[in-house]
């Protein structure tokens, strides 16, 4: 993995988050650095004992995800990853391209064994009220 600067404050934010049952928000201006965030958190998940299989990622903004536009195809291809045994670290980067995408951040919240991340450029947060929808934000 290429070299990355280490946002240790905000690091330590989210590793003081892990064990809550908390949906994570990551908020920031646009290309500030959430999704280097997440890659640094989950280098720190797989350091402490977290299994590959556990840390299930994609950032929607690839070319491969271009056409999905519906929650139902991100929650099936989520949840076929899902390990019922061991907790699962759910990061979705660029959510917000796909419709109603808080149904599939509810749909995965409910299950004891989902941990999810989103990294969300703040200009969405206030478009969709994700403020609000979920509370707790780093």
């Amino acid at each position: 993995m290429a070299h990355m600067i280490q946002r240790k404050e905000y690091l330590d934010s989210l590793i003081s988050f892990k064990e809550k049952r908390l949906i994570k928000v990551v908020t920031g201006i646009m290309r500030c650095g959430k999704s280097t965030l997440l890659e640094l958190f989950q280098e720190y998940l797989l350091q402490t004992g977290v299994l590959p299989e556990q840390i299930i990622a994609y950032n929607l903004e690839a070319g491969e995800y271009a056409d999905m536009k519906s929650y139902r195809e991100l929650y099936d291809m989520v949840t076929e990853k899902l390990l019922p045994d061991r907790m699962n670290y759910i990061f979705l980067d660029e959510v917000q391209h796909i419709a109603d995408f808080q149904k599939v951040v509810d749909g995965l919240f409910i299950k004891k064994t989902v941990m999810c991340i989103l990294p969300v450029p703040m200009h969405i947060c206030y478009l969709v009220n994700l403020l609000r929808y979920y509370r707790d934000v780093i």
